[in-house]
């Protein structure tokens, strides 16, 4: 009997609900809303700032049959640009409901669109490094086929544009002499990149040059005497670092220089000429190599004496 009753009752209910039809307020979330004539702007050289996928909230009021079931997709949502210019726009909303289905509130009941000027800017190509190379390589150039290229967007966002970089993984990069392709990515002043400008090439051709290095003896070869009555004591450096192709260093074990002292008067630093073979050179950071030629006296007089013997 009261499983009877319990079900008597909720036909009863349900009869009395689909006899009566209350009115009820759903709130649909998230409903999109559609920009109507963007190219409107567009034709005028601006665009959208920062554009979004915009929604509403909408409430409706209906019938319990007609907005009980109601979906986002059910209702259209449209703001117009015809008209607009450059800076914000403040856009109403027209709200387009399924028969029989009002609206009650729409939240937010206004979207606020931020106008800009299109506009193109000459920007620097920097060409970066990315990773750390062997401790024995170096690189000794990175030259990109383009300094600058053309960034493109709303004004404000092309204004924030510091630089583009072109960023190349150092473990990309080989033996010697290299080219490869390169996206470009517009940054800041801070290196953090800015989106919503094109940049024109996207990508740039970027020719690397990468050496090894090697530390080796320098061996000193003296030539030619002091001049006449001096003797000269010559002070070099006993390593010298060079780069070159991994194969061409590899099994380099010294490199050979001569001093040149004819004719010396007078102590001074002199040129070391470096006896490198082709395809050696000096190591980034080392400067031309110089020695210490001390000039002395051959004979010298001592200063004082006798008298003399009476």
């Amino acid at each position: 009997m009261k499983v009877l009753s319990l079900l008597m009752a909720t036909i009863l209910w349900g009869y009395v609900i689909w006899e009566t039809n209350p009115a009820i307020s759903p709130t649909i979330n998230n409903v999109p809303v559609q920009i109507l004539n963007a190219e409107s702007i567009e034709e005028k050289g601006l665009i959208i700032l920062d554009p979004q996928d915009y929604t509403v909230n909408v409430k409706v009021q209906g019938k319990k049959k007609d907005a009980g079931n109601i979906k986002a997709s059910d209702i259209r949502v449209t703001a117009d640009l015809d008209g607009y210019g450059e800076g914000e726009a403040v856009l109403e909303l027209n709200v387009t409901t399924p028969e029989n289905i009002s609206v009650v509130e729409v939240v937010p009941d206004k979207i606020v669109l931020n106008i800009d000027r299109i506009v193109e800017s000459e920007k620097e190509v920097r060409v970066e490094p990315d990773g750390a190379l062997p401790a024995d390589a170096e690189l000794s150039s990175m030259t990109p086929d383009a300094e600058t290229v053309t960034v493109k967007g709303a004004s404000t966002l092309v204004a924030n544009v510091a630089y583009v970089s072109a960023s190349i993984p150092t473990d990309s990069m080989i033996d010697g002499e290299n080219t490869q392709t390169v996206q470009l990515v517009p940054v800041d002043s801070q290196g953090v990149q800015v989106d919503g400008v094109s940049v024109s090439p996207a990508s740039i051709e970027v020719a690397t040059v990468v050496y090894y290095t090697k530390t080796v003896p320098l061996i000193t070869e003296v030539v030619g005497e002091p001049a006449e009555g001096k003797t000269a004591d010559v002070i070099a450096r006993e390593n010298i670092t060079v780069r070159g192709r991994r194969n061409t260093i590899r099994n380099l074990t010294e490199v050979r220089g001569i001093v040149d002292i004819s004719g010396m008067a007078e102590s001074g630093e002199v040129p070391v000429r470096l006896e490198l073979a082709d395809g050696v050179s000096l190591a980034h950071g080392e400067a031309d190599v110089f020695a210490s030629v001390i000039i002395n006296d051959e004979n010298p007089q001592e200063s004082g004496g006798d008298e003399g013997e009476q």
